[in-house]
């Protein structure tokens, strides 16, 4: 089933006056607006929406480290199967022209000559790129599929490889215990819903930056930028905590309590190489992510540390 929503429309820009009069275009024409004025101001915003499409009209001359051309790129590599990204500029030269759409940009509206009344027919025009849940999203967990991860992960690999930061990531992979045996004795329905409650945990538990997804089964991967291997162990085992803390009903008097186990890997952006073959640490792919299944991208994760941890037995 392909679904078509109202994108989110991320006015990023660093004139309150423009941010103003634009915002105010699209409230009345009852869009919801979310504003920044710095990269990582719109950074947060587009991870507080993990789910949504979405439409950002980028000031390339943002004040600070990184300029809107960088979020461009940025956007370009992690977001751009629902992020569709329009360059402002008050530059109409081809120079910028082209460093903006070299960057990702869709197209350049120069606020010297275009009328804003020209921003709402882009979005409108932008309905027609549609999202596809089927091709990103778990229908049952109402996360990101593997697939839809997969091609984050890449991009911001990539993206990490090429700015040197974050300087580490982790990678959780989760497993629900004894889960055949949920789906054997009280049936795939209520087995549904234990993986629909795991979800929702873990879900409740992670960083805007985070990536989640239900890779297969009763598998879910989480990728933590900025987490070392050790600080990641932790965070596995605080989510084993919460999950501990669950449970789904069944006839209104069972209680069906579940547990997760997790594996550990960790890769600094200085091991993300790119290379031609088609070579992959298998044990960390068999254990974890596949941090990189990379055949077509060529991204290899090099020395990544596997640690499995299992969940004590939970009993009632």
């Amino acid at each position: 089933m392909v679904t078509r929503e109202r994108p989110i429309v991320l006015l990023v820009d660093d004139d309150k006056a423009f941010r103003e009069a634009v915002s105010e275009i699209f409230s009345t024409l009852k869009y919801k607006v979310d504003v920044a004025s710095t990269f990582d101001g719109a950074i947060r915003t587009i991870h507080n929406h993990p789910l949504a499409p979405m439409v950002a009209f980028i000031d390339i001359h943002l004040k600070g480290v990184n300029s809107g051309l960088d979020l461009l790129d940025y956007i370009r590599h992690t977001a751009k199967h629902r992020v569709m990204a329009y360059a402002c500029t008050g530059d109409d030269s081809i120079t910028v022209h082209r460093e903006a759409l070299r960057a990702g940009a869709i197209r350049l509206f120069v606020k010297s000559k275009d009328p804003l009344e020209l921003l709402p027919i882009y979005v409108e025009c932008s309905q027609a790129f549609e999202v596809a849940n089927e091709a990103g999203k778990d229908l049952l967990t109402g996360l990101d599929n593997y697939q839809g991860f997969r091609r984050s992960v890449l991009g911001l690999l990539k993206l990490a490889k090429k700015r040197g930061r974050p300087e580490v990531f982790s990678l959780l992979s989760i497993d629900v215990d004894r889960f055949k045996i949920i789906n054997d004795t009280q049936g795939h329905l209520l087995g549904d819903r234990v993986l629909q409650e795991i979800a929702r945990t873990l879900r409740q538990h992670v960083r805007p930056a985070d990536h989640l997804c239900r890779k297969s089964g009763d598998e879910f991967l989480i990728l933590l930028p900025d987490f070392n291997q050790e600080a990641a162990i932790e965070f596995g085992n605080r989510l084993q905590a919460e999950v501990g803390k669950v449970h789904v009903t069944k006839d209104e008097w069972l209680r069906v309590l579940f547990s997760i186990s997790f594996g550990v890997s960790e890769i600094r952006h200085t091991e993300i190489e790119e290379t031609e073959e088609d070579v992959l640490p298998e044990e960390s792919l068999d254990q974890l992510l596949e941090l990189a299944d990379t055949s077509s991208e060529g991204l290899i994760a090099r020395r990544a540390r596997v640690r499995g941890v299992s969940a004590p037995e939970r009993t009632e």
